[in-house]
């Protein structure tokens, strides 16, 4: 018997390991570090009131609408990391790697942000362009997108769009304010002027989770860990309910200055395109015990305190 056991053990493993991978599934009260690349297009002619008809129809929430910035991420590594700052920063270096786009073949994590409005690029000191709004959707592909080697592979059409939002749901988060104490509108600051520069800039912002969109990993990511100073008449970062914010981001991107390149960049409509990488940072929630372990829980210090009782009396 324990042979045979043994056996139909070792089968399962077998079969398991020629299964397609599932969802990663991320691990509970930990800083979690996102490695992505991006490709993105940018509105720079928000004057005359135009916008990005975003492509795309399959969305879990529909079409995705008109835009002054959206664009497709690819997760490259996730890593379990270490708090740099409590409540504000995560170490960019990882601990324990999770996931790697080349270690897990052909498996990927894709994203495609959209609803983004740029609002201004004429700020003062480091903010030269600041945008409202804005949302990105998360998807797991267990095959990959057929022909993709790179993010940079992906043009903006729906057929690309409808490519990426055919996986696995995720989650959905929103672009939150945070990022500028005391304003309740930006949601995302540039330290350039994309109008009239070229070459590189950073970007920076805060993300929180959708949560009635669902997804597999939306109680994950819901962990409200970094606190920001909002615009409640208080000045201390996370002293109010709506201060934490579940994920933070910065962006290197450089602007693509090939007039040739006429995938994302629509010179004539006043559309460049845009690349980026560098990390998203969030810290996990923890885990929230299932019924039954609640169950089990209180039945054990209900037999704690009855033990306590015998031996008073």
């Amino acid at each position: 018997m324990r042979k045979l056991l043994a056996m139909s053990a070792a089968a399962l493993l077998c079969v398991a390991g020629t299964a397609s991978a599932a969802p990663l599934v991320l691990p509970t009260g930990q800083p979690i570090v996102l490695d992505f690349s991006n490709v993105e297009q940018l509105n720079v002619n928000d004057a005359l009131n135009t916008c990005i008809a975003t492509p795309g129809t399959t969305s879990t929430g529909g079409v995705y609408g008109c835009s002054d910035n959206w664009g497709f991420i690819r997760v490259n590594t996730i890593n379990i990391s270490k708090v740099a700052d409590p409540n504000t920063d995560i170490d960019d270096g990882g601990i324990t790697n999770l996931y790697n786009t080349t270690a897990n073949g052909s498996t990927e994590i894709f994203g495609l942000f959209y609803g983004i409005n740029v609002t201004s690029c004429s700020g003062t000191g480091a903010t030269t362009c600041t945008a409202t709004g804005g949302f990105l959707d998360l998807y797991w592909h267990e095959t990959g997108i057929a022909g993709v080697d790179v993010i940079g592979d992906l043009d903006p059409t729906a057929a690309s769009v409808d490519a990426v939002d055919s996986g696995t749901f995720l989650a959905r988060l929103f672009f939150d304010n945070g990022i500028i104490s005391g304003d309740a509108n930006t949601t995302i600051t540039s330290n350039v002027d994309l109008t009239t520069t070229f070459g590189q800039g950073a970007a920076n912002g805060f993300l929180a989770v959708d949560t009635t969109a669902g997804g597999l990993w939306a109680t994950a990511l819901n962990g409200d860990w970094f606190f920001i100073d909002g615009p409640d008449a208080g000045t201390v970062r996370g002293d109010s309910p709506d201060e934490t914010r579940d994920v933070k981001f910065r962006n290197t991107f450089n602007r693509v200055t090939e007039p040739s390149d006429t995938s994302f960049n629509w010179n004539a409509l006043g559309i460049v395109g845009l690349t980026s990488t560098d990390p998203a940072e969030t810290f996990t929630a923890a885990a929230v015990p299932e019924p039954a372990t609640l169950t089990l829980l209180g039945l054990g210090l209900a037999g704690a305190a009855a033990r306590r009782r015998r031996r008073t009396a």
